[in-house]
């Protein structure tokens, strides 16, 4: 069974969406193609075929080939918007090869460190403008505020820019409604 060419197209279908449980892929088997076997069946199935994990890869590799498959992936993505995770199911899913998490983030770190820092949420500014008044009554701001939605009191109001000054507040049946607001 280990040579059935349903099974092996199988495999290598779940290998390139890093499916690592031998429980998973026994369900996956079953219930996509009908080939009932065992966890440990399906274990010996992939090591025939040469579907390993990510660390027995990494072992068989040469540190240059494994890095290589890292870097063609971070050629692939030139503004750094790839983390590494993504990078791993990337090479997964082209070249149906598993590298460990680990292993690609550390080649990351030392080839691309400014895609870390670009990532994080913390070197996103939120770009702001100061508010700067043209005088009372030129502009308004309006808005609904749902607050107090849930309970039956959506509120409506006018703010008069310049001064912070409620010019209207007012209880709609409902805020969302432009017939309601005008």
């Amino acid at each position: 069974k280990k040579d059935d060419p349903r099974l092996i197209a199988a495999l290598k279908e779940y290998h390139k969406q890093l499916m690592d449980s031998n429980e998973e892929i026994s369900k996956h088997l079953a219930h996509d193609h009908g080939i009932h076997l065992s966890a440990s069946s399906v274990k010996c199935a992939r090591s025939y075929n040469g579907f390993v994990g990510g660390a027995t890869n990494l072992k068989n590799k040469s540190q240059q080939e494994a890095e290589q498959l890292v870097l063609e992936q971070l050629d692939l993505d030139p503004a750094g918007h790839a983390g590494p995770r993504t990078i791993r199911h990337r090479i997964a899913s082209r070249t149906s090869q598993h590298l460990p998490h680990a292993f690609i983030h550390e080649t990351m770190k030392l080839h691309n460190p400014e895609g870390f820092e670009k990532r994080n949420p913390s070197a996103r500014k939120i770009l702001r403008h100061p508010k700067v008044p043209l005088g009372i009554h030129e502009r308004w701001s309006c808005n609904g505020h749902d607050k107090l939605y849930k309970i039956g009191f959506p509120v409506y109001g006018f703010v008069d820019e310049a001064t912070g000054a409620w010019l209207f507040a007012d209880i709609a049946p409902s805020n969302r409604h432009n017939v309601i607001i005008g």
